[in-house]
This record gives structure tokens, sequence and C-alpha cells, in this order.
């Protein structure tokens, strides 16, 4: 055993066993490696020369992965011995809160060294411990946090000699202090943001709230936006690029400014005057098509893949042959999928629609503003890459930096206070997942060289050196279905992170949610409930706000009554009086007289095809919200059957650990589960190759035979990859026994939490280590997952966010799940078929109440909604005009506790009915 002591800290270091501990006095055995390295396979000059596919970059073969035979510490130079490598040379020093380690050798052979891998088995209630990378070329395979095992890694294409790290043990109330030292005075070539990291919660503005623009601030509408703000609570405000400014080169609009950069500063130097910050929100590294460095004249340092022109060729031809195989090459394009369709020759881009064997099929010469010309036999062309709809540059060239600066020296000149890196998580386009760290780090470490004042800086993904950079963390994009479900994961996410990180937390970005009147199903209206419920997290957890509210500041009725109430939960936690949490407990909140008290709320849908459903006041509560929106109803015939009583056209498969079967029967197709152990599924695909168009009918009518158990079956739609990434997701309790029928439209992702699913698809977002039970699509380093929304059992944005394609479904899945071990469940599916819906202004509206009927006189439009708060009724059309023409009834003053509540309307309708109860007494007028 090596073993190192400074004051109260141990490091011990068991060389037979490649192990080793750092605490105080608990010694445990790690359960990681101290050392470990991955070495070529091959030697280095027999690697093949290859060009990178640019969806997926292609690491090189065959790493070998060995430990140490033997180590050996003289001094503090720790060397360690691979039995086919040679020698590793590390020096290891131990200080008062902490241990560095550096690589001093390092064998050529040596393509990925994990060093450091230590335990801090104390790690917990009185001592916490973490683990940071010393210079911009070591990485870890944890982010930068709290965490019992730690360790670093390094790469042969960055630099492996010099590659330092260092582990952490101190007090827990110390443990951000001894951070921030080792930041200020032990890190090397990281230039650590002094607003950021472990000095982040030392500046009030990181708890302010944002609103986000997306159509520009100029002088004629920056009133308004500093009235919304207002409104909302909100001190800051993020100018979100790509149509006020753009991407790459950053040159303002000239129609919002024809000043340019004097017109942008005007604007901020306005919100200032009112008090407001102003951010920076570009798309990091990537470049939009119009920028300068596109158009008229490419840029040389744009980046992309070499293929080599195998003749002459002038400027009118639409075929280029090259001597390189394009195998690989794809003409899919999607706003996540890492490719382009177009080359770079010289000063020309083009555009190709087709590949052939070794040739590319020309669709435009001259593409996006560039000029037609010849070129010779020789000429190096690019692939050119691209992500989100923009190009991006070479990473080792000097546009890659040159963009950098370019945002430092926008945030200078405009007097930006915030910066946010969007698109930063499509680094992976450079090099690979694995190499996606060092190009996000390389752009940031840039920026922050040139910005004259410490930024609030975020950016869209967190790797290990990220925290030294970054001021706070959490901002998620919005649902657009199942909101609160979302918010949820989000709110618990935050909580996970900051425990990990200490870093504060951000709960954006929420949107003014409106029903698109084209996706009625996947897209879902947001109420005054989702918002409170939003904002009471945020007030209960201090999370800082971040809203989109589209347009040009202007606020509609609705939007100016949820601001409000938001703004009156960002009062309270900015300044108002503490709030005693412990007798709400876990449940929603809305504000009266300005202080949170518990509410739960209850939802039916009702249609004129279905038995009604009443929800009913619980115990001890009273009634005192009651909403009733316009939705979607079954009308017309079905469409033919997606899936009946032939199995021949599916699949079925299951996790590991249950036993699936699959049989035609004379009524249908049944489908038989048995689980052991851990949580597991089954599920039958059904696919549609080519695709089929349900965009006319969105509907499921299913027909399932029951056997009363309680598992739970998820039918979800999915469209090609390259398309629309969602899922359109209903789900069925079986607790029935027998035939039921079911006319299934709105969508059930906020149900998906009940249970674990193993989700995986394309895009942007995909888990990378699921339970063993279950099979991943692809990979995607976990450090992704430890902080955004993709889950490693559910990926929220598929189900609650992203959209599938209905006019090209390509996959119908039934899924089982919600199984007890050892016990069988078996359903029978007699028939699943798509039906169409409608929508109509709903007339004779009725209330109903213990019996007692309420009319509410008028028409209900399309997309609108009436609501009951506080004694006063409200009602809003799509676009959040309140509505006139409508009468309501006065309800009883007092809805106490069994009270039945339900409503209907005249011939066809669908509505959807919400009741918020709770167990306050709150004045006579409550309802």
């Amino acid at each position: 055993m090596i073993c190192l002591e400074h004051q109260h800290l141990k490091l011990h270091i068991d060389p037979d066993k490649n192990r080793a501990t750092l605490f105080t006095d608990c010694y445990a055995e790690s359960p990681v490696p101290f050392l470990a390295a991955e070495l070529d396979g091959a030697p280095r000059e027999a690697l093949p020369t290859r060009v990178v596919p640019p969806t997926r970059p292609v690491p090189d073969p065959g790493r070998v992965k060995a430990q140490p035979v033997a180590m050996v510490l003289e001094g503090d130079i720790l060397t360690a011995f691979f039995a086919d490598a040679g020698e590793v040379a590390l020096q290891v020093e131990l200080e008062e809160d902490f241990v560095t380690i550096r690589v001093l050798s390092c064998p050529e052979r040596v393509e990925k060294l994990h060093f450091g891998g230590i335990f801090c088995p104390e790690c917990g209630e009185e001592y916490k411990s973490a683990g940071m990378a010393l210079n911009l070329h070591t990485n870890s395979d944890n982010l930068l946090g709290v965490k019992e095992t730690l360790g670093a890694v390094a790469f042969r294409r960055f630099g492996i000699v010099d590659a330092a790290f260092a582990v952490l043990l101190a007090k827990n109330e110390d443990l951000r202090t001894v951070m921030g030292r080792v930041t200020r005075d032990i890190t090397e070539d990281i230039p650590w943001n002094p607003k950021a990291g472990a000095f982040a919660d030392d500046y009030p503005d990181v708890r302010y709230s944002y609103l986000m623009n997306h159509t520009g601030i100029t002088m004629d509408t920056v009133e308004n936006w500093i009235a919304l703000a207002n409104r909302f609570g909100a001190k800051q405000l993020d100018f979100h690029g790509g149509y006020s400014f753009r991407f790459g080169d950053l040159t303002p609009n000239s129609e919002l400014y024809p000043g340019g950069k004097v017109d942008f500063m005007r604007v901020i130097d306005r919100l200032h005057d009112a008090g407001i910050q102003a951010g920076l929100h570009t798309y990091a590294q990537f470049i939009d098509m119009d920028s300068s460095y596109v158009t008229p004249v490419p840029h040389p340092g744009l980046g992309g893949y070499p293929f080599t022109l195998a003749c002459d060729v002038d400027e009118g031809a639409l075929t280029l042959p090259v001597l390189e195989s394009t195998a690989h090459v794809s003409t899919k394009t999607g706003f996540f999928v890492r490719n382009s369709v177009y080359l770079m020759a010289d000063g020309e881009l083009m555009r190709f629609d087709g590949v052939g064997e070794r040739e590319f099929r020309l669709a435009e010469r001259g593409a996006l503003g560039t000029t037609a010309a010849p070129h010779r036999a020789g000429c190096v062309m690019k692939h050119l890459l691209s992500c989100f709809g923009r190009f991006a540059p070479d990473p080792e060239g000097e546009l890659y930096l040159a963009i950098a600066r370019n945002t430092a020296e926008f945030y200078n000149e405009m007097g930006f206070d915030m910066i946010y890196l969007d698109a930063i998580d499509g680094s992976d386009i450079f090099a690979g997942a694995e190499n996606a760290w060092y190009y996000g780090a390389k752009f940031v470490a840039e920026i922050l060289k040139y910005v004259k004042k410490p930024p609030i800086l975020e950016m869209s993904e967190m790797w290990h050196h990220f925290w030294y950079f970054r001021t706070r963390m959490g901002a998620w994009d919005h649902s657009n279905r199942g909101h609160k479900y979302l918010l949820g994961e989000h709110n618990q996410s935050n909580l996970r992170v900051r425990a990990r990180n200490l870093l504060p937390q951000n709960y954006g970005w929420w949107s003014y949610g409106k029903a698109d009147p084209l996706e009625p199903i996947q897209t879902r209206r947001q109420f005054l409930d989702d918002y409170e419920f939003w904002a009471g997290n945020a007030l209960k957890n201090d999370w800082s706000l971040a809203f989109l509210p589209g347009g040009n500041g202007e606020q509609s009725d609705e939007m100016s009554r949820f601001a409000a109430r938001i703004g009156e939960f960002e009062a309270l936690r900015l300044g108002g009086a503490p709030v005693d949490w412990s007798e709400i407990g876990e449940r929603e909140v809305m504000l009266v007289d300005g202080k949170p008290v518990p509410v739960t709320y209850q939802k039916a849908l009702l249609t004129s095809y279905d038995a009604p459903s009443v929800p009913e006041v619980p115990a001890g509560e009273t009634l005192c919200r009651l909403r009733v929106e316009n939705r979607p109803y079954p009308a017309g015939e079905k469409g033919p059957a997606l899936l009946s009583g032939d199995t021949r056209s599916l699949s079925l498969l299951a996790s590991k650990n249950v036993t699936a079967s699959l049989k035609e029967t004379g009524e249908g197709i049944t489908l038989a589960a048995t689980q052991s152990g851990q949580i597991g599924y089954a599920k039958i695909d059904r696919p549609f190759p080519g695709g089929i168009d349900l965009s006319g009918t969105p509907g499921l009518y299913v027909m399932v035979q029951g056997d009363g158990k309680g598992e739970v079956l998820d039918l979800q739609l999915k469209s090609q990859k390259y398309a629309l990434s969602g899922t359109l997701d209903r789900v069925i309790t079986v607790d029935f026994v027998g035939w039921k029928c079911f006319n299934l439209i709105e969508s059930d992702g906020g149900r998906l939490g009940e249970d674990y699913w193993p989700f995986s698809g394309g895009g942007h977002y995909n888990p990378y280590d699921h339970d063993p039970v279950f099979t991943v699509a692809e990979e995607v380093p976990l450090t992704q997952y430890e902080w955004h929304p993709s889950g490693l059992d559910l990926d929220i944005y598929f189900t609650n966010r992203e959209k599938t394609d209905l006019r090209e479904i390509s996959m119908l899945s039934v899924w089982m799940n919600h199984m007890r071990d050892g016990e069988e469940y078996q359903v029978t599916i007699g028939e699943i078929s798509p039906f169409p819906i409608d929508r109509k202004p709903v007339s004779g509206l009725v209330l109903t109440i213990n019996g007692i009927d309420y009319p509410v006189g008028g028409e209900l439009p399309v997309d609108a909604y009436l609501e009951l708060e506080g004694g006063s009724w409200y009602a809003y059309d799509l676009e959040g005009k309140l509505l006139t023409g409508l009468t309501f009834p006065k309800l009883p003053v007092s809805i106490p506790e069994g009270s039945r509540i339900t409503a209907r309307a005249e011939g066809d309708y669908g509505i959807e009915l919400t009741i918020g109860t709770t167990p306050c007494q709150i004045g006579e007028n409550l309802v």
C-alpha cells in the first residue's frame, strides 16, 4: 500500500489492485481503477486513411484497454508499468484539502489515459468531494461537482503529458471555498469566469429572471418590452439572434437597426436606464447561411469533409466525380441532423440532391448567392458541416476562434450583461461525441479571454470545464403538451443538479403556450395553473425564471393576467416574507392575498360520444377553480385498420426480464407477458415502410379485451427520425375485464412519468445508458443527461415537446408496462384504427353541480376556454383576447367536499373540464 498524508487528509493507493482512496478517518476500497489506458490496436503507420462520415465520426479502431501491472512511488513521482505499453509517470501532491495528479510522461501508443480514479468514501453529510480538471486538455468522465468516485481522462490528440487533475475533500460548508481557491490559484490555462462556478452565488443578479426575445427589440418596441418585463417581475431581457443579428458574424439586422450597432446599442442603453440587463443569445460556433462568412464568397475556414475532384468541370456541370468513396454521404437533413447537402469548391457553394458511386449529383450551382465557376481536377472540395440549419467552422482553423472573438467584441461594444451560447451541444459534429467537450471548451475559453466584464454565462450543454465558465444552469426547452409533467421533472432535475454542482439554477425556458390550430393534439394550451405550478416551484426552491412571450412585447388580455400573477410570485421570491412550506407539502399552490395556499386539480375529458366523467370535490376541500376548454371530438368514418388480427407484419420485443408471446386469436391479437426482477416491458411494433398519412385521421379507435390487472398500454405513433423526432402517446390503464372500446384523441405524454419507458429515438436527444434490461439505439455521452431532460428511462422531449409528423407515420408501437413480478398479464387487441376529428363552437354549454344545471349563454369558440377564479369569470379566444357575448351563471358561494361536477353541451362536442380544490377557507366568494 502506498500511503500519503498531509495534516488530516490521507491518500492510500493499492498498486496490486490499482485502487486509490482519499479520506480523513474512514477508509474503504475504491470501486474504480486509479489508472487505465486505451492503447492503439495497430501501429500508427498502419491506421487507415479515411473520410469520416459527417453524421457519425469514427473513433480510431482497435483500442485495447490496459491497466498497470506495477506501481512505484519515489518522492512525489508515481511510476506505473504497463505490460505492452511502457511507463506512465504521475506527479502526486497532497495538500490540505485536495490532491493533485499530473501526467509527466506517457508512451506514444496510449490513445486515451484514465488517471486519478479516486474514491472518497466520506462524501456525504459531513464531507463533500469533487474533482476538478486543471487545464483545458484534461477532461473528466464526470461533470464538475460533488461525487464520491472521481477521475480524469486525457487524449493523445489533445495532449496527455501535463494533463492535471485535483480531487478535493472538504467539510460541506467549506467545499465551495476550496473549489474557489483551486480555481483561482491552481488552474493553469483555464480563463475562468469570475461570475461563475465557485463564485456564482456571490452575485445578486444571478437570481434575476429574464424574458427572451426572438423578433428583435427596437426603439419603437422597447417600451413594450420594459412594461412586459416589469409586469413579469423580470429584470433581464435576452436577445435571441438569428433575426435581430446574424449568427457567426453577429451583424445586426439592417431592417431593424438601420444604423447598425449604434441603433442596437441605443436599445440596450434604454433597457439599462430602466434597470433591465441585456443578454446576448447566439448559436455559439454556428454560422447563418446568409452570413458574410458564407456569401457572396464563402470563407475557406468553413468546416467540412474533404473530397477530391476527379476531373475538370465547367461552371455548368451538374455531376462531380470524386476520388473518395461517397458510400457514407446522405441527402437527409433536419434541424437536429448532423449533415448538409452543400459542397464548397474554391469560392463556390453547390447544393446536391443525389449521390452516386464516387460522384455528387448537383441541384444548384452558385448556391446561397455564390458564383458558379469551373474547377480543376485535384481540387479539394468540402462537404460542409451543418447542424441546426447552420454551417460550422473548421474547429482547428482561425475562423473558429474568430467567431468566439466576434462574440466577445459584440458583447463588449453593445454593453450586454449576459451571454447564452445556444447550440453548443452541436460540438459533437467536429470529431464525435467523445471529443465534443474539447471543442466546446475551446470556443468558450476564447470568448472569456476577450470579454471586458464578467458575463452571466449559460450554454445549452454541460461538460466538465463549463463549470468554470457557467453562472447558472437548468434551462430546458418548454413543453408542447403534458406541461406539468415536464415542469415537475425539470424541478427535480434542478434540485439534483444544484446539490451536485453548487450552481444557481434557472427554471426556463417557459413560453406563452397557445394551442396550434393545425396541431390541436400535439400542442396544448397553458393555463393559469400551469404558470402557477412553474412560478410556485421557483418560489419554493429559488430558481430564476426564463420566459418566451413571443411577439414584440405586446400583452394580450390573457398574457397580462398571467404575467401579473408570475410577477407576484417573483416579488415574493426576491424580497417577500419567508414561506412556511411545511403545511403545503408537495401540493401545487396559488396565491391568495400574496401568500401561497395549496390547491389540487382534477381533469375530465367529456365528449358527446362517451359516458360523462364526474369529478368530485375531495374530503376536506372546497372548490376554488373551474375551467372548461373547447376540445376536439370524434367525427366521421374510421380509416383502414392499423392493427387487427394478423401478426405477419408485427414484431414482438421485450426487455430481458420479461417473457412475452404474441398470437392470433379469432378475436384479435393476444399479447401475454410475465416479468421477473426489475422493471421491464413488452411491446408490439407495427412498421409502415414508406410511411402512412394520418394527418386527416389522428384519433385512434382501440378495442381491447382486458384482464383487469392494472397494466398500462401505451399506443405510440412515430414518424421517421430525420423528419420529426417526437412521439404521440395515448395511454390505456387495463383496470377492466372483458372488451372495452376507446376513442383516443388527446396525448398522454404527461402520464408517462408514472412508469419507466425505454424510449429512444432520432434527432438531438438520445439516452445513453439504460438499465441492463433495456436496449439503446444510439450512444451519446452520459454527461449531457445528468442535467438535461433526457433521463435514463424516458426522453421527455420526445414525448412532451417534439412533434411527430402525422403525414409520415413510420411506426405504431403498443407497449405494455406497469407489471408486477411473477404475474402473467394478457390483453387482446381486437382493432386499432385511425379516425378523423372535428372541432366547432360549443353551444348550449351547461355546468352541472350536484344535479343542478347552470347554463352558460352564448357560444364558446374553437380553441377557446372559460375559467372561474376568485368569484370572477374569464373567457379567452385562441389569441388570448377576452371574449364578449358569453353570459355566466352565478354558482353557489361554497361548493364543499363531496360535490359532483360535470358539463355537457348541445350536439357533437369535446370539452375538457378542470376543477381546482383547496383545504383552505379563503373567504365567502372563493368561486
